[in-house]
């Protein structure tokens, strides 16, 4: 049975995926933030 959580590693390929295509690099480094805000409360 797959493991039913998401490795960081598929989290940041999902992330990615999300962004438009010409995202820029502060726009992952904002996005990233937000999620690790969410995370840690």
């Amino acid at each position: 049975m797959a493991n039913a959580v998401p490795t960081l590693k598929q989290q940041a390929h999902a992330l990615i995926d999300q962004l438009p295509d010409d995202a820029t690099w502060h726009d992952v480094a904002e996005a990233l933030a937000v999620i690790e805000d969410i995370r840690t409360g």
